[in-house]
């Protein structure tokens, strides 16, 4: 599967992942009722990727909310995001947070300290 797309709905995030251009993004809200069964398409392509890694990857997670589900299923993606790294391909991350959403921010570093590659944090003021 080289480029899987869902467009995101009322509490579902936009999804974007593109093989050929090295891009993996998160978009909006997530708080499906069944998280395993929403995002098992990202994780078919993650473990395609992952089995036929490119050089590099653009990752850009930029959430409004997530639940505590999504939470941990955007762990799992991190550790693959981390075994990539460690195996060699670049991953270039970006955590995007609103200035006034400090719960937004907090999990970003959390996620950031957990993790070998760098995960840059970007407010919507810069």
């Amino acid at each position: 599967m080289e480029i899987f797309q869902f467009d995101g709905t009322n509490g579902l995030p936009a999804i974007f992942l593109d093989k050929r251009k090295r891009t993996f993004e998160i978009i909006g809200t997530s708080f499906p009722e069944d998280s395993f069964g929403f995002y098992e398409p990202v994780f078919k392509w993650l473990k395609n990727f992952e089995a036929n890694p490119e050089p590099s990857l653009e990752v850009v997670f930029k959430l409004e909310y997530f639940n505590t589900s999504s939470s941990k299923i955007f762990q799992n993606f991190i550790d693959i995001f981390d075994r990539l790294h460690k195996s060699g391909t670049v991953v270039k991350a970006k955590w995007f947070y609103s200035d006034d959403d400090e719960e937004m921010y907090e999990a970003g570093v959390g996620y950031s300290e957990k993790i070998k590659f760098h995960m840059e944090l970007v407010s919507d003021k810069k």
